[in-house]
């Protein structure tokens, strides 16, 4: 999956599907508020939040991860 830049995206929802098929970053996801990806069997933490500056909810229950970045901090 590629995102382009988009400014009226606000909800992105992917579940179930093979960790490496889902973009490494959201940050072209200007207006981004909901981003789930739970279920989605990662193991590291979505890169480029920081810069989603309307972020509201961020699911990503039942997943590998198993260590946050020191960048969550940064998310609104």
């Amino acid at each position: 999956l590629k995102l382009s830049k988009s400014k009226s995206i606000k909800t992105v929802g992917i579940r179930g599907t093979n960790p490496e098929l889902i973009p490494h970053s959201f940050s072209k996801l200007v207006s981004l508020e909901k981003l789930d990806l739970a279920s989605c069997d990662l193991s590291n933490f979505p890169g480029g939040l920081n810069k989603n500056k309307h972020l509201k909810e961020l699911m990503l229950g039942s997943n590998k991860i198993t260590q946050l970045p020191t960048s969550i901090k940064q998310i609104p």
